[in-house]
This record gives structure tokens, sequence and C-alpha cells, in this order.
């Protein structure tokens, strides 16, 4: 509850403003209230200008992010197979990222992961991830098998050392053996990727599945494998992807993109990656 009082404005002018102790207690208020104004439009200054660093910073980190990934199209050297692959960050920067090349011994790699949580600590993460398997993935070895079993022990126990935030990431890694007509793969806590041979329906691989990385040191992995003869369609993939909600809140699921994949019209690796986005 307060009272209003109303001068007009010439009273004001004319009669408050002559009494000379009411001028200046009102010149006294007029300058801390500018004061206080001009305190808070620099402050608003000063903000908006480090928003605006933060928003060149964070534009540079995604253009380095996204440059670690590889480019279009995927496997371009080697006969006998295609890949595309594609990513868009929840935010500026994130966890999630995917790999592919060539194996000294002609085989070929390729990965995806997602590391736990979003922003710059996810994305420094996926980092230390991404280098860790390109690493221990050129370290070829006869055996496909227990090249990827070494290759996620090593990578789980590296991932540990110095993680006090606790991050972890999901991954699944295979090795494609062309001349074989053989995929080889570890799933460390990962979506099963969808595999399409000829003439048959799409399947998740769901088995075998281990824990994810980067939690606990000192996990022993269970390496799967699987026919992988031309014409075979292999779609790795992040919840990204199948949490994706549309206006009424409903998710893309699983089933969605099963669908999709069983189309007869998905006849190479880069319409399935169009359809699908």
């Amino acid at each position: 509850p307060c009272r209003l009082l109303v001068i007009p404005v010439p009273r004001f002018l004319y009669t408050v403003l002559a009494v000379a102790r009411l001028a200046r207690n009102l010149i006294v208020l007029m300058s801390e209230l500018m004061s206080r104004s001009a305190a808070h439009i620099l402050t608003r200054v000063r903000a908006a200008l480090e928003l605006e660093s933060l928003q060149r910073e964070l534009d540079f980190a995604r253009q380095i992010q996204s440059s670690m990934l590889p480019v279009a199209p995927l496997f371009a050297n080697v006969e006998g197979i295609e890949g595309r692959g594609f990513m868009r960050a929840a935010r500026h920067v994130g966890g999630d990222f995917y790999d592919a090349f060539p194996l000294p011994d002609g085989r070929v790699f390729a990965a995806i992961g997602d590391v736990c949580n979003k922003g710059t600590p996810a994305a420094l993460f996926m980092v230390r991830t991404l280098t860790l398997l390109r690493s221990e993935a050129m370290n070829v070895a006869a055996d496909p098998e227990g090249h990827l079993a070494r290759l996620a022990v090593r990578c789980n126990d590296l991932l540990n050392e110095s993680n006090e935030a606790q991050l972890f990431v999901t991954l699944f890694c295979a090795i494609i053996d062309v001349e074989r007509d053989r995929m080889h793969f570890v799933n460390a806590g990962h979506n099963p990727p969808l595999l399409r041979t000829a003439g048959a329906q799409p399947i998740f691989l769901r088995e075998p599945r281990n824990p994810i990385a980067g939690i606990v040191p000192g996990l022993r992995f269970t390496v799967g494998s699987c026919a992988f003869a031309p014409g075979s369609l292999c779609v790795l993939y992040t919840d990204g992807i199948t949490e994706a909600e549309n206006s009424a809140g409903a998710l893309f699921s699983d089933g969605t993109l099963r669908e999709i994949v069983a189309r007869e019209a998905i006849d190479d690796v880069h319409a399935c990656v169009e359809t699908v986005i």
C-alpha cells in the first residue's frame, strides 16, 4: 500500500525546485539512479561481449570437432565396400562420434560412440576416446576378434585413468573383411546396429553385449562375428536417432528405423542416411 503525490509540472519547476534543499536532494537521487543505471548497462554490455566471445569459441570448437570425423565418402579407396557418415550435435559440440578407415592389412575398421552428457566435457572425452580408438585399431593382428577384444580392453582401461568426472562412453567397433565376407564386432553398451543381408529382413545385432567403457577398469569384452556378403547393409547409429521426438512427443523408435532400412528403395548407404535424417 502506498500514497502517491501528483505535482503539476509548473508547480514542480517553480515551487518545489525553488527550495534549495529539495532541489539538492532531488539531484542526489537522480544522480544515484543514473549511476545505478549506468552500472547495470555496463554489466549487460560486458556480459554480452563475454557471451559473444564464448559463442565464437564454441563455433571454433564445433569446427575442430567436425574436422576430426572422416569426410564422405567413407572407404573411398577401398574396393568392395562403401560408407557414409552423418553427425549433428545437439549443442555446438557433443559426445557423439564415428570413425571409418582402412587398416594396413587390407581390412577396414568402423566405429561409433556416444559419450554420456553433452557440451564441452563430453566433447573433450569424445576426442580422447577417438584418439585412443585410432591408435589401438592400427595395431593390426591376424586374429580380428582378438584384435577387437584387446582394443576394447585397452580403451576401457585408459579411459578410466584420470577420469575424476566419471564420464563414460558406449562403443561399437567393427572390422570388416571384404575378401572373406565377414564382419567382426564388439559392442560396449551401445545401440545394437541393424544388419540387412541380401534377400532377408533387417535384424538387430543384439549379442554379444558388454558393459560401457570408462567406468570400471579391468573388464573383459566378448567379440561377435557375422556374415557380411556383397549387398549387405549395416547401419550404426546413436540414440539421437531412435529417441528423437516429433511434435506430439512420440519417439522415432527402433521400429521406425528398422522399417526404413527394410525398404527396397534403400539400395545404398547414401540413400539410407538421407532417408533416416
